[in-house]
């Protein structure tokens, strides 16, 4: 039951890493630059297109980023094989996930309401320095995704410390005899 949970688990990571990777990518090289360059819409109407598009992304991230740090959890707890190397190679990895879900739950919940209420109120200088300080920071957050993504890969191909080890022959013919078996 444990390797089928593990399996999950890992899964799932792939599925949350998904959307944090393809998510600020896709809003920031198609919808944006289609709102704001190519549909011919003014920037108040681009940025109403655009806005509203980061909150729902923002709401999607929540949830997946922390369904993202459980699978982390129950990853570490699950796989009893792993080496030395790869529980501090999993650690470093949760940090930066957690690292780039503070980030988004940051951005979302205190800097987005900021950018809308100084755009609503007119102050377009401080709604460009909060939209800068903005996209550098959701910059961050997906190359943090990257760094989770590549530490994935990473990890899936490092070995376990429990080898593959013979089991005791059955019967001549049996289908366990000469089997190898995990652990």
């Amino acid at each position: 039951m444990s390797m089928g949970l593990l399996a999950f688990a890992r899964w799932l990571q792939q599925v949350c890493l998904c959307f944090w990777i393809g998510g600020p990518v896709v809003i920031g090289a198609i919808v944006a630059p289609m709102a704001f360059r190519h549909a011919g819409l003014t920037p108040e109407q681009a940025g109403n297109v655009v806005g509203p598009s980061l909150a729902r992304l923002n709401g999607l991230l929540y949830a997946t980023g922390a369904l993202l740090l459980l699978a982390q959890l129950a990853e570490m707890r699950l796989d009893l094989g792993q080496t030395s190397l790869a529980r501090r190679l999993r650690w470093v990895r949760f940090v930066c996930a957690a690292a780039m879900f503070g980030i988004v739950l940051w951005l979302g919940l205190a800097v987005m309401p900021r950018l809308l209420g100084d755009r609503a109120a007119g102050r377009m200088g401080d709604f460009r320095i909060f939209h800068q300080q903005y996209g550098g920071w959701t910059q961050a957050q997906t190359l943090l995704a990257l760094s989770v993504a590549a530490l994935t890969a990473w990890l899936s191909a490092l070995p376990h410390l429990t080898p593959l080890r013979r089991v005791e022959a059955g019967p001549a013919g049996s289908p366990r005899e000469g089997a190898l078996k995990d652990g």
